[in-house]
């Protein structure tokens, strides 16, 4: 759940089929957000080309000091030619989280060690995109927001 609502998941068909790099017949996205962000980047002049899913980055995590793979959300490449990793997530989830009145404690724990196996990813995430050229970031909905990507 996102804020509260559904995810709202499924494929995204592409209306400037040349702009996507991969198969456009399995551009899945897993939220409303994702979605919102595959039709921004399809319309969006400004991109020279995207896809979803398609950057793996082998990560150690800090939780079970094991090795996993990490999916990044999309990559796009401007025509400028700065090519981003973009991982979209609610701001709640970027953030350490922390205990409150009535918040379980077994609730903060596992909290935690969602923030810490996210965090052992993005430091991962960031290191890859620094080698590859690129830069990594983390969308939330204030960055959708600022995009004009509907968000809830």
């Amino acid at each position: 759940m996102v804020n509260g609502k559904s995810h709202k998941q499924g494929y995204y068909i592409p209306i400037n089929k040349q702009k996507y790099v991969g198969d456009i017949t399995s551009i899945r996205y897993l939220s409303s957000w994702e979605n919102g962000v595959c039709k921004w980047a399809d319309l969006n002049p400004a991109i020279q080309y995207w896809s979803s899913e398609s950057a793996k980055i082998k990560y150690k995590c800090a939780t079970d000091d094991s090795i996993h793979t990490y999916i990044i959300d999309f990559t796009f490449k401007y025509t400028d030619g700065t090519i981003l990793l973009v991982e979209v997530k609610p701001a709640n989830q970027t953030v350490l989280p922390k205990a409150s009145k009535g918040k379980k404690k077994s609730t903060v724990l596992t909290e935690n060690l969602v923030f810490l196996k996210n965090k052992s990813k993005w430091l991962a995430a960031d290191a890859y995109a620094k080698q590859n050229g690129a830069k990594f970031v983390i969308w939330t909905e204030v960055k959708l927001r600022q995009l004009g990507i509907p968000c809830g």
